[in-house]
Parts: structure tokens; sequence; C-alpha cells
């Protein structure tokens, strides 16, 4: 019988020798070097990884997933602040909780 080949963005998924099985699956590429960047994904049970990995697909095809792993709080709370509550907030509380943000916890952060 004939292995069966992941696609293309599908991942990888195995097993330790300890047990523990581990999920690569490919998130974009390297702006400066072009080669592909790949997440390590880690679990009890291979359909823990194959969760995962499908999580990460899902924001990675809704342009949800963020690459960068070193997001600081602000960064982070201006991006969910702009994504889920802009919609829902009259301008000017928007304005007053993003000039909050930016001024008490992301400049904090810069010296």
């Amino acid at each position: 019988m004939a292995k069966k080949k992941n696609g293309d963005g599908e991942g990888t998924i195995y097993q330790r020798a300890d047990g523990k099985w581990i999920g690569q699956i490919t998130i974009g590429r390297d702006p400066d070097t072009g080669k592909l960047k790949r997440k390590s994904l880690y679990g009890k049970r291979r359909r823990d990884v194959s969760e995962k990995m499908n999580k990460i697909r899902l924001e990675l095809n809704l342009g949800t997933y963020d690459k960068d792993e070193k997001t600081t709080l602000g960064e982070w709370m201006l991006k969910l602040l702009d994504l889920y509550k802009k919609q829902n907030l009259k301008v000017g509380t928007y304005n007053s909780y993003y000039i909050n943000i930016f001024n008490h916890i992301t400049s904090y952060w810069r010296y």
C-alpha cells in the first residue's frame, strides 16, 4: 500500500521515543532569508497535536494568526481593541481606550 502524502500546508505529525507527539506546520517565510518558518506543537496524544495544528491553520487562513511571537502586551491590547471592540464602541470611547493603552502601556515598555 502506498504511503499517504500530506498536502501543502498540512504539516507533519510524528511520535518521539518518549511517547510525546510532535506536529510541525509551515506558518510562512522569513522575509530576510526566504526560508520557510515552521511552528512546532507538542501533545500527549496525536489528536491533541492535530487539533492545535487545525487551529493554527484556520487562523492562518483567516489572517488572525500572529507569526511574531514577541508581541508585547500593549501591541496585543491595541490589536484586540481594533479587531473586536471597535465596531461596538462609540468613536470617543474607542479613542479614549486607544490613548490610554498607548500612553500607559505601550509607551512605558519602550524605554
